[in-house]
């Protein structure tokens, strides 16, 4: 983020790398979140664990802002800026454990820094990718961190979800996507970004308090990395067709879980042998 006196945003962008990794993930969630925007209520706990998710990443941008020279005007205490963003969103009852979990954080990082020095923090960015079928997409993101890791320039990603955290980040294919898409943003602003890593944050959890774990490298191949374009065209691609053969959502194929424990397939996109029913959805004001 620039060196003013806006504080870190935060939320998805409609050109994002996340619409296309939820597609990926499952073409009936793509449906209602960007057909219909509607927003899932089916899974409560989920939603909560995302808005802490939210909360920590606001802890730790004002931490890491502080590291910057000079100091960006809106870098404030990590502890008083996620009580205000709590407030303003409604989420005090998620209160305790963000700030447990900053405050882990901030103490672990302190006693044993592992990234230095700080170029940018919360650092929104875009590009335009040209794939085969003569088409260009502008992909959009917003880097957590941008910082240095053992010599090298990184991309570097909060992850607060376990699912991604402390799964091996460079097995699954939704999630190998998304670190290829931040990988070309990031170069895109900064050439010499060597990695993407992923910073593992659990948040505390009933009595388990917060975990903070090894910064990971995420293994991609320069031939995933060269064919990117090629993958991206065959997302949009996809998109359009489910599109054109499932206008309602509703009747969209699931396949979250299979893309979760399988990875990619041909057919992905047609597969209706997914095992979770996305069916309670609320719409987004």
């Amino acid at each position: 983020m620039s060196n003013d006196n806006k504080p870190p945003l935060t939320g998805g962008s409609p050109h994002g790398t996340t619409e296309l990794v939820t597609f990926s993930e499952c073409p009936q969630k793509h449906g209602f979140k960007y057909g219909l925007k509607f927003e899932s209520i089916h899974r409560p706990d989920s939603a909560d664990s995302r808005d802490t998710g939210t909360l920590v990443h606001v802890g730790l941008a004002n931490f890491y802002g502080a590291q910057i020279k000079p100091v960006p005007l809106w870098v404030e205490d990590p502890y008083l800026a996620v009580v205000k963003q709590a407030q303003s969103s409604g989420w005090m009852h998620l209160l305790k454990s963000s700030v447990e979990t900053v405050r882990e954080y901030i103490k672990v990082r302190s006693a044993k820094p592992v990234f230095g020095p700080i170029v940018a923090v919360e650092d929104p960015c875009e590009t335009y990718i040209a794939t085969s079928d003569g088409k260009t997409h502008i992909i959009t993101t917003r880097l957590d961190l941008v910082a240095y890791y053992r010599g090298s320039l990184c991309s570097i990603n909060h992850k607060t979800s376990v699912r991604l955290s402390y799964a091996e980040p460079d097995r699954a294919a939704t999630t190998r996507l998304q670190f290829m898409l931040e990988l070309v943003l990031a170069r895109t602003k900064y050439s010499n970004v060597k990695w993407v890593l992923v910073n593992p944050v659990q948040t505390s959890r009933n009595r388990e308090g917060p975990k903070i774990g090894d910064p990971k490298i995420v293994d991609i191949s320069p031939h995933a990395f060269s064919r990117l374009g090629r993958d991206i065209s065959f997302y949009k691609a996809m998109i359009s067709a489910v599109q054109s053969a499932y206008p309602n959502p509703l009747d969209r194929p699931r396949s979250y879980q299979c893309m979760s424990r399988y990875g990619l397939c041909e057919f992905h996109p047609l597969c209706s042998q997914g095992y979770e029913a996305l069916s309670q959805y609320k719409r987004v004001a």
